[in-house]
């Protein structure tokens, strides 16, 4: 099985940050609790295999679904059985704060994956079909960007008991099979027929648990997507429940730059978050990256701040060093 994210990694979390997010969210403007960091903010590090746990997206209490990290079942039938079981609320195997959509009665009979590894067709148990109505979309984005997020599957077909279908509870039609495409958590920006989808990663959680939200956004199909999404974490999430670290101060001096799958970034001093103008936060290069290379050919992210290649982080990392995702993405593992 081929898989999308590194074999392990270690990876620092900057936990007051959401002390602070928990406790002042309601009053604080969210858009820039990246000035309320400083270089005593205590770091978590947590080790996550391929070997020992899945990447899967989960109900966090905010009803926004997270991304977040559960150990394998290695008494599973198979790494499917493991994916869906951890997603059933009899498992109790999520983090906490977040639970599934999924009926504990629900069971997943078989499952067939196609020759060419890129499909898979799950066939469920009656009690599937007990879920809440209301839910549907989030229930089908929880399972359909977790059975994709490791390996090469990129669509999902369902059956209940046998037989095929092309519609479960809800409106969704699910007869062609669902993709990342789908997208998580939508929010609609414009209705136009010429338009596009930018996915943004915002943060939400607490100093023990913490947690990326994808936030799949409807925009202008007009728009330059990078400079976009660029501006979009600048600007603030349109939520209540989750944040972004980016600063609403930080502005491209220049435009985006991509070469050989190396996007660089020339902001002006407004990405700095610390008083002395020295230290750009880690938290906030993990967004950028993380939504950046989401975009097509875009393989990592170089930095500079007002042309300047000798600028870094609050954990002395050079950020005009290209950075992958696999390099920043905040595994945390299931308590």
């Amino acid at each position: 099985m081929k898989l999308k994210w590194m074999k392990s990694l270690i990876v620092p979390v900057m936990a007051m940050l959401f002390v602070y997010y928990a406790t002042n969210l309601p009053t604080q403007d969210p858009t820039n609790l990246v000035n309320t960091i400083n270089g005593d903010t205590e770091r978590v590090s947590v080790e996550v295999s391929a070997e020992t746990h899945h990447i899967v997206y989960g109900l966090h209490e905010s009803n926004y679904l997270v991304r977040t990290a559960v150990e394998i079942n290695p008494n599973a039938l198979s790494w499917v059985h493991s994916i869906f079981d951890s997603l059933t609320s009899q498992q109790n195997r999520l983090s906490a704060h977040v639970s599934s959509l999924i009926p504990e009665s629900a069971e997943l009979i078989n499952y067939e994956i196609s020759d060419d590894g890129s499909e898979i067709t799950l066939n469920l148990s009656r009690e599937f079909l007990g879920y809440d109505v209301g839910w549907e979309r989030q229930l089908l984005s929880s399972l359909v960007w977790s059975l994709t997020e490791d390996n090469d599957i990129d669509r999902v077909f369902f059956r209940i008991e046998g037989e095929p279908v092309a519609n479960l509870n809800g409106a969704l039609n699910v007869g062609s099979g669902l993709t990342r495409a789908m997208g998580i958590n939508l929010e609609l920006e414009t209705q136009s027929t010429n338009s596009q989808q930018v996915l943004l990663y915002f943060l939400a959680g607490t100093a023990e648990n913490q947690f990326l939200v994808p936030v799949t956004r409807i925009v202008d199909g007009a728009l330059d997507p990078v400079t976009y999404a660029v501006n979009a974490l600048s600007e603030g999430p349109r939520g209540q429940h989750y944040l972004s670290v980016v600063s609403h101060n930080a502005n491209l001096l220049d435009e985006p730059a991509l070469s050989d799958g190396i996007l660089t970034l020339n902001f002006d001093s407004g990405l700095f978050f610390d008083q002395h103008h020295t230290q750009v936060s880690s938290v906030a290069i993990m967004q950028l990256v993380m939504t950046l290379t989401e975009q097509a050919k875009v393989e990592s992210v170089s930095i500079l701040v007002e042309g300047s290649t000798h600028v870094f982080d609050d954990e002395s990392r050079p950020i005009a060093v290209p950075a992958s995702r696999y390099l920043v993405d905040p595994f945390v593992s299931a308590n």
